[in-house]
């Protein structure tokens, strides 16, 4: 492989980026080529020290999505950037996807805990009524009362900790592309 299709190849594997970002990652690359030739190398043992283009493409997809979830940090853009990252390589996939589904399986029990918590009077009242009046006792109403003062607070709390993660899920995504970047040169 030359310089020339080695150029065309990336510029082909970066078509989901934007335009100017594609323009900026063409332009580092053949600055990059520049340099090394005036150093004595040749186009391939520059293309040796390089990873494939298609390599390439996943890592600065990957950066870019994750920078974008960084600044639009919704649903979609987190879904994107989880995906770009574990697109990289299948050992990404391991060092994602298992700490993710752990996390949201402990989330999703949380909230059924809560919503549980929350529903307490409801359940005691309709147990009541399908029991009969005659087994009617006080204090399961302000137990179940102050669960469900409890289930709310377990609630907020699970909102506030959600947030969080998607913080810290946006670093430990960067975290893991910079870790498994070996083999790009570091801009």
């Amino acid at each position: 492989m030359d310089k020339i299709t080695f150029l065309n190849e990336l510029e082909h594997q970066l078509k989901r980026l934007p335009n100017d970002v594609i323009d900026d990652i063409m332009n580092q690359y053949e600055n990059h080529f520049y340099k090394e030739n005036e150093k004595g190398k040749t186009d391939r043992e520059i293309i040796l020290s390089l990873n494939k283009p298609k390599q390439i493409a996943k890592k600065k997809y990957a950066k870019y999505a994750v920078n974008d979830a960084e600044k639009e940090p919704d649903f979609s853009h987190l879904r994107r950037a989880v995906l770009a990252t574990i697109g990289m390589s299948i050992v990404t996939l391991f060092f994602v996807v298992v700490p993710l589904i752990f996390l949201l399986l402990l989330i999703i029990i949380s909230i059924f805990i809560s919503l549980g918590m929350i529903l307490a009077p409801i359940i005691v009242f309709l147990t009541q009524l399908y029991s009969g009046i005659t087994q009617f006792s006080l204090s399961n109403y302000l137990f179940s009362f102050a669960y469900s003062g409890l289930g709310i607070m377990l609630f907020v709390i699970i909102v506030k900790v959600v947030c969080l993660l998607r913080i810290a899920l946006l670093r430990y995504l960067k975290w893991n592309i910079n870790f498994i970047k070996k083999g790009t040169f570091q801009s």
